[in-house]
């Protein structure tokens, strides 16, 4: 492999996460779609709570991470991967199923792919495989691009 395509490929897999989709939260409002079973969701509570872990019950959580697995009868069933406490100490979940009555909410955000983010991810690896492309193979431009003089031969003469 020529080094300038082996920059690419690296460059390339370094991005690729990122260019997957770039995302935020955004607010559910009342009335609207409710976020579908399996979306990703962000949980603020009205006060804080204590939500019971496999390996531990967290105090104080205030938000909570998770996906969205049943949102019905006034109930918001979460798999939850991460909760945060008013304290500010963060706990990591394994999926456990938390449940939260609407009116323990404050707020309930989904995640959405951001397109105008993920296109300029693109737009930015793009670029960056454009200079360094010209940097291994010398179409940089600005560069003096005479022909190197011929070779003379020492010793020789006709």
């Amino acid at each position: 492999m020529r080094p300038s395509r082996a920059i690419t490929a690296i460059v390339l897999l370094a991005l690729a996460p990122a260019a997957t989709g770039c995302h935020r939260y955004v607010p559910v409002e009342t009335g609207s779609a409710r976020p579908e079973p399996g979306q990703q969701v962000r949980a603020h509570l009205n006060a804080p709570d204590r939500v019971r872990l496999t390996h531990v019950t967290a105090e104080d959580v205030v938000q909570i991470n998770g996906e969205l697995v049943e949102w019905d009868d006034g109930r918001v069933v979460l798999s939850a991967f991460w909760l945060k406490s008013s304290s500010g100490i963060e706990h990591r979940a394994v999926g456990e199923t938390v449940a939260l009555r609407e009116d323990e909410i404050q707020t309930l955000e989904a995640k959405q792919v951001s397109v105008v983010l993920s296109a300029a991810v693109v737009v930015g690896a793009v670029a960056a495989l454009v200079l360094i492309g010209r940097q291994f193979t010398g179409t940089g431009g600005g560069e003096d691009t005479e022909p190197p003089p011929p070779d003379v031969r020492r010793g020789s003469h006709n």
